[in-house]
């Protein structure tokens, strides 16, 4: 059973991950100027799947990080490197579902806002990116310190 929460918790990270940096990657193309409407439309159509997977994989990987932590043999919970990992990455998940989703439905709403100019597009379009830049700089020092660890 522990190797099959290994397998959810990797999978779930990989999604999670991928989804990001997919989302990091596209994102720049809703902020150029002179887009048709249903490009527009079509781009936040592909960051709101983007988000809800991304979301997905991330609750995928914190039940079975907690899972994880329940099968390990007593004694290996307790270290100092499996601490800092749960409370870091267990923040930057909670951190990643709650930011992603509240700043894109503003950039939903700027994108449905017939009247809303490109500067504004582009002023929430950045605070997303900025955010969900920072996650990824944060899964990134958790795999560091797993990674120094094993």
């Amino acid at each position: 059973m522990h190797y099959l929460f290994w397998f959810f918790h990797i999978l779930g990270l990989a999604v999670w991950f991928g989804s990001l940096l997919f989302m990091g990657i596209c994102l720049p193309l809703l902020k150029r100027g002179g887009l048709g409407k249903e490009i527009r439309h079509l781009l936040n159509q592909i960051r709101r799947v983007m988000t809800l997977v991304g979301n997905i994989a991330a609750a995928v990987m914190l039940v079975s990080g907690g899972l994880l932590l329940g099968t390990q043999p007593s004694g290996h919970g307790s270290s100092l490197w499996v601490q800092l990992m749960t409370q870091i990455g267990g923040a930057t998940i909670l951190f990643s579902i709650i930011a992603l989703t509240w700043q894109g439905r503003n950039v939903a709403n700027r994108l449905a806002n017939e009247g809303a100019t490109d500067t504004q597009v582009q002023a929430s379009t950045n605070v997303y990116q900025v955010f969900l830049w920072v996650i990824v700089a944060a899964i990134v020092v958790v795999l560091g310190i797993v990674s120094a660890r094993v």
